[in-house]
């Protein structure tokens, strides 16, 4: 048990309680008896506490409000641990920048949202002062500084971040969670390629490895460096055309290794993509196994690959537009397929849908030849069923009748009667004369 009692000396209050089987006295700093007794009450729940090793919310809730002075005093005492330091920006940039479980392309997006963080908020802000105004202006900043798109990203980035802060127990709750984030899908960058215009490029390419990286991504959706950079001339990797069937190509993929099955994929070899491979296998060095030996994982190739485009006068923009054509290729071809569309592209169906399919005039094209030869099938002389006839000819008349009232119906017929005689239009009829006569006598 607890107990309060005045330091003779000092005339404040101090607390005797027994603690690993010792008598311990915390002196405090108030003569408030009353403010004292609260803590004695609190110290005995500690004590319990220690004993039992159960979590005591209320104690939890009441240590996160005591000030620091009184904290202190319990530290020296043994009754609680030490407060831990508080957490900057720097400790959860350095939290993730030792990640293992994520790809070295991840890790170049975290330097970017690090830079982003330390910019705004400098290195030696403390987490737990970040507020939802802080992070709202964060987000305001990073609109101004980048396109919809990217600060979205830096967004759900920095969410990131402060999740894990949060489990951590690093501040109280995110600041960062009423901020919209997520991908923005625009649009207006995307274009589709046709395979004759990919052609002519590549016939004036005189580069082979470019050509070679331009046709996988054009014709087997390759994903960049992240991808190209493992292609070797194994026959595990790439099966050429022979008498026998067409050959393949196996492409590697880190980024969708890490669910089961889609380690890699499989496809076909295009007589495009083939030649270009032919021309770049019949060049290497002897003994070279890697099909681009200077490629790294975190390689850029969009730099060189836009410019081979812009010496054969084609602004390609964005250089995920091959692999986009390709994708929007292979749903044409698959049509609702999505298994094996899954499986060409390395992407489920839904995602092509929303991040790949794009309208261009050869889809246009095929859609209207579709249309025209579901057309040419009909019967243009077929007539309706003799109900349905009727009905047909009810609607004209009725049309035409409740226009102008002046319609000469006495060739338009519906199953060999007049019309007005028809029994489901009589009444309509009707209506239309009595409304007539009730206007007629207003006016009057």
């Amino acid at each position: 048990m607890a107990s309060v009692s005045i330091n003779p000396k000092t005339k404040k209050c101090q607390i005797r309680f027994y603690f690993d089987n010792k008598q311990k006295t915390l002196y405090l700093s108030t003569a408030d008896k009353k403010a004292a007794q609260t803590i004695c009450n609190m110290v005995e729940r500690l004590v319990e506490q220690k004993q039992t090793g159960q979590p005591d919310r209320l104690l939890s809730n009441w240590l996160k409000d005591i000030p620091d002075d009184l904290r202190q005093r319990l530290e020296r005492a043994g009754l609680v641990e030490p407060k831990p330091k508080p957490k900057t920006i720097q400790d959860i940039i350095d939290r993730f920048k030792d990640r293992k479980d994520v790809e070295p392309a991840t890790l170049l997006t975290y330097d970017k949202i690090s830079s982003n963080l330390t910019e705004f908020f400098g290195s030696d802000c403390l987490l737990e002062s970040i507020d939802t105004e802080q992070a709202a202006a964060f987000q305001t900043w990073l609109n101004k500084k980048y396109c919809e798109a990217t600060a979205k990203r830096r967004i759900s980035l920095a969410k990131q971040f402060f999740n894990e802060a949060e489990k951590l127990d690093w501040v109280y709750k995110n600041p960062f969670r009423f901020c919209k984030g997520g991908d923005v899908v625009n649009k207006e960058k995307w274009q589709y390629f046709p395979v004759d215009v990919i052609s002519k490029a590549l016939d004036e390419m005189t580069n082979k490895e470019h050509r070679a990286q331009i046709a996988l991504m054009r014709f087997a959706g390759v994903r960049g460096a992240s991808e190209l950079y493992q292609m070797d001339w194994t026959p595990e990797t790439i099966r050429w055309s022979s008498g026998s069937g067409t050959g393949s190509i196996t492409i590697l993929s880190d980024k969708t290794k890490r669910h089961a099955g889609k380690e890699f994929r499989i496809v076909p070899l295009n007589p495009i993509l083939e030649s270009c491979l032919r021309d770049l296998y019949d060049s290497a060095r002897e003994g070279q196994l890697k099909m681009f030996p200077n490629l790294r994982k975190i390689s850029n190739p969009g730099s060189w690959i836009k410019k081979a485009f812009r010496l054969v006068g084609i602004n390609i923009g964005q250089v995920y537009n091959l692999r986009r054509s390709y994708c929007c290729d292979v749903m044409e071809s698959v049509g609702q397929d999505a298994k094996a569309y899954e499986a060409l592209t390395g992407h489920n169906f839904a995602m092509g849908l929303k991040h790949y399919q794009q309208y261009h005039k050869a889809r246009q094209d095929k859609a209207e030849g579709r249309l025209m030869e579901f057309w040419s099938k009909l019967e243009p002389d077929s007539l309706p069923k003799e109900q349905d006839s009727e009905k047909v000819y009810l609607k004209v008349y009725l049309k035409s009748y409740l226009q102008d009232g002046n319609l000469d119906n006495s060739e338009l017929q519906a199953g060999g009667k007049s019309i007005p005689q028809v029994p489901e239009i009589q009444g309509l009829l009707q209506n239309k004369k009595r409304l007539a006569m009730e206007s007629k006598t207003f006016k009057k």
